[in-house]
């Protein structure tokens, strides 16, 4: 009886862990917010500029942090706004030096090269304690990527948090299709 406890216990934690954030994660500032999203094979990056992720929190009631968590479900880590600009930044630099369109497509194409440079580390130092390197293998390892930007989908009409926890869940759902 009591090996029959242990068991279901370990079983009820494994699927509460297996349900969790895995695959998401987000980098949130005061200056705003980045979601990564890894499912079925698609890698999706959520930016959130500075006045919708003040919107989130104050229709919320919640810490941005927080509130990321709750629309996403993702796995937070937080860094100062001046080093989540700079940040942006370096990656805008990227961007622009290697002919890309966006930010994954930099990665996803040069990735491999730019694994263990100075770049990274320099990424790494600006994120806290987000896990830049763990994105860029994901990136990396992904079929498909795509960047969106949540400003431009949330209507201005829809500004009740239930109503947009429900539209980011299809919204996202719909994105990794």
């Amino acid at each position: 009886m009591k090996a029959r406890s242990i068991l279901l216990t370990f079983v009820f934690a494994f699927l509460l862990l297996s349900c969790s954030s895995d695959g998401r994660s987000a980098l949130v500032s005061p200056e705003g917010a980045e979601v990564y999203i890894e499912e079925k094979g698609s890698f999706l990056m959520v930016d959130i500029d500075k006045d919708t992720l003040s919107r989130l929190c104050e229709l919320s009631a919640m810490d941005c942090g927080d509130v990321i968590s709750d629309l996403f479900g993702a796995e937070v880590s937080e860094t100062d706004g001046k080093s989540y600009i700079e940040r942006r930044r370096l990656f805008s630099l990227l961007e622009t030096e290697t002919g890309s369109a966006d930010r994954l497509s930099a990665l996803k194409k040069n990735g491999k090269d730019l694994r263990k440079t100075e770049f990274m580390n320099t990424i790494n130092e600006l994120s806290g304690s987000f896990d830049d390197n763990a994105e860029l293998e994901r990136i990396i390892n992904s079929g498909s990527q795509a960047e969106y930007s949540l400003a431009p989908v949330l209507s201005e009409n829809a500004w009740d948090y239930e109503r947009v926890k429900e539209f980011i869940n299809i919204w996202v759902s719909e994105a990794v299709r």
